[in-house]
């Protein structure tokens, strides 16, 4: 019979016992959530198109650009990756040519010594319009536009300072335009299709700037891997107020078979004024800062404007990292 050296077992006891020690030191030590969130905030310090940051909460996401909203969407999307407004309860689908059935894209295929049936029949007419449909609705494009309604062009943009702070789940961006200081603040609604924006520079007081909603009809899929807005479909689509108040704003949204509300509050003595058939200005002439709410409630009734507000929306984001479980791998 093999006898274990005493000095072998008492160093083996020992190992246990510091390994057990550590194990439960570790296990009672607590996770800094602030640090090991914080540490991954992006900050940007240029206009870049390969690098748009959005806020969302996975159902719904806004992504914007330098300016804290989607001012140089055409820029982007020419340069590098689209400025979208998307949400997964939002689909499309284009009327339909013809009597077209899924089964006339199907062919069989063999597999295993079976048959299955797959749409791989894309070129013909039933395959082109299935691999199309249906698809995201986007939904609209809010955008920091010049007194006179036009576009900002990147050129005008200095000073860029944007940081996407991830515990508050806030994109703050700083700039300055026509030498004037503009702050923009963006938040998403941790459980709704609702984004908000805090904004402050004296070219709102002095109405060298405002904000801009506009509504395409739907992408152009004719162009794959990153098709573009149909803007020039006015006719095929419907952008209806349904009612119109001193601080809020409810629209209607008709894209052939697809509908859904658009609901917009704001602070302050801010116009709210259409300048064409798809296409919403927001003025606040007459003061340095305003804060908007947009939702999107889906197939509501529409007239109930979110009641969440710029501040409230901040706050909710927080409790989500304060909640719930982490895990940290140094």
């Amino acid at each position: 019979m093999h006898l274990v050296p005493i000095k072998s077992l008492i160093n083996t006891l020992i190992l246990a016992i510091c390994f057990i020690t550590f194990s439960l030191t570790v296990k009672a030590q607590t996770i800094d959530r602030f640090a090991l969130v914080n540490r991954h905030n992006v900050i940007l310090n240029e206009t870049d198109p390969l690098a748009p940051l959005s806020v969302g909460n996975g159902d719904f996401a806004y992504t914007a650009d330098v300016t804290g909203m989607q001012s140089l969407e055409q820029y982007y999307y020419d340069n590098g990756i689209p400025l979208e407004t998307l949400g997964t309860f939002a689909w499309h689908s284009f009327p339909k040519t013809g009597n077209l059935e899924l089964k006339n894209a199907m062919k069989a295929s063999d597999f295993h010594g079976r048959k299955i049936m797959y749409a791989s029949m894309e070129k013909g007419d039933a395959g082109q319009y299935f691999r199309k449909n249906p698809h995201p609705v986007p939904l609209g494009q809010i955008s920091m536009v010049r007194g006179s309604g036009t576009s900002l062009s990147v050129q005008e943009i200095s000073q860029v300072n944007q940081k996407l702070d991830l515990w508050q789940g806030l994109l703050s961006s700083k700039y300055t335009i026509e030498g004037q200081p503009v702050s923009v603040e963006t938040v998403s609604s941790p459980d709704q299709s609702t984004v908000a924006f805090s904004m402050r520079s004296t070219l709102l007081k002095n109405g060298r700037l405002k904000q801009a909603f506009r509504f395409p009809y739907a992408y152009d899929l004719s162009i794959k891997n990153k098709p573009p807005f149909q803007w020039n479909n006015p006719e095929r689509h419907q952008t209806l107020v349904i009612s119109r108040e001193s601080n809020k704003a409810v629209l209607k949204r008709i894209i052939d078979s697809t509908e859904y509300y658009v609901a917009v509050s704001w602070t302050g003595n801010a116009k709210f004024e259409s300048d064409g058939p798809h296409r919403f200005f927001l003025d606040a002439t007459g003061s340095d800062s305003i804060e908007i709410v947009k939702n999107d409630p889906g197939k509501n009734t529409g007239r109930k404007v979110a009641q969440s507000t710029y501040p409230v929306l901040k706050i909710s984001v927080l409790l989500n990292w304060k909640e719930g479980s982490s895990y940290h791998n140094t």
